[in-house]
């Protein structure tokens, strides 16, 4: 979880823009962003 929350403080401190998913499944267990093409990242820390 160490990577997960590293990436999220760093997401936060740039000031990135977060956004809601059409699927509420990944706001809850997700953070989202857009990439500089256009395309949503999901962030999670759930494993497979």
């Amino acid at each position: 979880m160490i990577e997960y929350d590293s990436i999220i403080d760093k997401i936060h401190k740039n000031k990135v823009a977060l956004l809601d998913s059409k699927n509420p499944y990944w706001n809850k267990y997700g953070t989202i962003i857009l990439d500089p093409d256009g395309f949503r990242i999901i962030i999670s820390n759930l494993k497979t």
